[in-house]
């Protein structure tokens, strides 16, 4: 797929065409591997039912105001800092911007406030908040701003809208965790 890229599309020759490449190397290939095994998944195995508003559309949109804002951080300000400090302290101040601000303050809050997040899902995010290491205290505060979006996707009448079934998955998670308690489920070891 590199070689098409190259010198089919010569996308070297754009100003983030390296960056592309070294990032998006194999994107495109392992997205056609995963239409073409979820194609055959739903003829031949069984039927995969796929919940689009959920999985795909809703972190799209989430996602968007990321797109633009990085877009408006690499042209204005990447490149003045870069003139101003040095690109290593550039790619830091970006790295802590992007992390803490696009993804704890844009992204889980957008999502939950467009109806992204369900009773469930929001219960699931809450235990890996508890059992988080030393992220703790962030995802804390990601945990806090994502309520209150929560609290504005109810009233928007969003919330929960486009949840998944969990009920089956869910018993079964408890009735496998009651073997594991009892010692009817054996773990194998690793040989």
């Amino acid at each position: 797929m590199p070689t098409l890229l190259l010198f089919v599309f010569k996308i070297q020759n754009l100003s983030w065409g390296i960056t592309f490449l070294f990032v998006f190397d194999q994107i495109i290939p392992i997205t056609i591997k995963c239409i073409y095994q979820w194609i055959y998944c739903n003829v031949k195995i069984c039927k995969i039912r796929m919940y689009w508003m959920s999985s795909i559309v809703l972190p799209t949109i989430a996602a968007l105001p990321i797109f633009f804002f990085s877009w408006f951080w690499l042209n204005y300000v990447f490149y003045a800092l870069w003139a101003a400090v040095g690109v290593i302290v550039a790619a830091a101040i970006s790295i802590v911007v992007a992390f803490i601000l696009l993804f704890f303050f844009m992204y889980f809050p957008i999502l939950s406030l467009i109806g992204g997040f369900d009773d469930y899902m929001f219960f699931i995010f809450k235990k890996a908040v508890e059992i988080s290491g030393p992220s703790k205290p962030m995802l804390k505060i990601m945990e806090k701003v994502m309520e209150q979006a929560i609290k504005a996707s109810r009233k928007m009448h969003l919330y929960g809208r486009w949840g998944i079934p969990y009920a089956e998955a869910h018993k079964e998670i408890e009735e496998l965790m009651l073997m594991k308690a009892s010692g009817q489920l054996k773990m194998l070891q690793d040989t």
